[in-house]
């Protein structure tokens, strides 16, 4: 099975998928011209990379697609695992994705993880570097209102 077959796999698998991973959504940002990493325990599919290889003059890069508020690395993990396996498997993954794309010989690559990625460390052992950026999500938005009054003075006129 190719890495898009197992990435269609995976897809189909998790409903929960943000749609700038869907398929559909990849084709049209990368005009068709992408690929995918994918991380297996055993047979299970547990992580997908999709990525699109431009080359600025002489150099290939890996670059946060247009349109796309986050990309690279997306998980999906068992969930009755607890904290030390779920680290463990962070990292293995993280780690793989690390070492096949050095295997892309890459001039350069950056991208916007999805929040979701809060542990980067198996791109760390791989000499990868990191700038951080937060983010915050809401996810109980029914009284706007009352949420909003809940966000510290300084914050809420900031947003």
């Amino acid at each position: 099975m190719t890495n898009k077959e197992q990435y269609n796999l995976f897809c189909e698998r998790n409903p929960q998928l943000p749609f700038y991973y869907q398929q559909w959504w990849l084709n049209a940002i990368y005009n068709n011209d992408w690929g995918v990493i994918t991380y297996k325990e055993g047979e299970e599919i547990l992580g997908i990379l999709p990525y699109s290889i431009k080359k600025n003059l002489c150099f290939h890069t890996i670059m946060p697609p247009l349109l796309s508020p986050y990309a690279g690395p997306y998980l999906s993990l068992p969930q009755n695992i607890g904290n030390n396996k779920t680290y463990s498997l962070e990292n293995k993954a993280l780690q793989h994705f690390a070492k096949e794309l050095d295997k892309l010989n890459l001039d350069f690559y950056t991208q916007k993880f999805n929040p979701q990625i809060k542990n980067w460390l198996g791109f760390l052992w791989n000499k990868f570097s990191a700038t951080p950026h937060s983010t915050y999500r809401f996810t109980n938005l029914e009284n706007i209102e009352e949420t909003f009054e809940q966000i510290d003075k300084e914050y809420r006129r900031k947003i």
